[in-house]
């Protein structure tokens, strides 16, 4: 007999000092993203659409993550050793967590928590609140999609710094080549 998997429902704190150290904590750890990668079973020449939600800290603040956690009760809290590379230059060669949400309608909850509590992060939330209604629509399954994705992609997390390419103009040489 097959048990229907309860979905976790994100509880918004009432406390307002709680929604302000999340929303805080956020504006200046969170990272918004999409990941286009490469897959056997990627619908869409190979390739696989996953929207995520990242805070990376050191490990002396895993409290943190588990409050965050417990608080919104979604994602997960996982240890994640310093290899940072690029990613997060201040924690590079730290162990630390990392705190995810990576489930669609755990991320829109999340969007609907934060829309318009932020300050620093509210244009990369806008971004990413775009390319997840694409996904709910079911768009990310077409090339087209992917390129709509990959566009907006190309203008979060500070598009000015120099990049060795655009995710767009990738995804578009690679498909008129397919």
């Amino acid at each position: 007999m097959s048990r229907k998997r309860e979905e976790p429902t994100i509880n918004f704190p009432e406390d307002p000092f709680r929604i302000g150290y999340i929303c805080g904590l956020i504006d200046g750890e969170g990272c918004f993203n999409v990941t286009i990668f490469r897959s056997k079973k990627g619908p869409v020449c190979g390739f696989t659409v996953c929207p995520q939600f990242m805070i990376h800290i050191t490990e002396k603040d895993r409290k943190i993550l588990d409050f965050i956690q417990n608080t919104l009760n979604t994602g997960l809290v996982r240890f994640s050793t310093g290899n940072y590379g690029r990613l997060v230059k201040k924690l590079r060669n730290q162990d630390g967590f990392k705190y995810r949400i990576t489930k669609v309608n755990d991320c829109l909850k999340l969007v609907e928590f934060l829309d318009g509590k932020l300050i620093v992060k509210q244009r990369d939330l806008t971004l990413w609140k775009k390319i997840l209604k694409i996904i709910k629509e079911g768009k990310h399954l077409t090339k087209e999609g992917i390129l709509e994705i990959a566009k907006i992609r190309d203008g979060m997390n500070n598009p000015s710094k120099s990049r060795k390419y655009k995710s767009y103009d990738w995804f578009t040489n690679f498909f008129s080549q397919y």
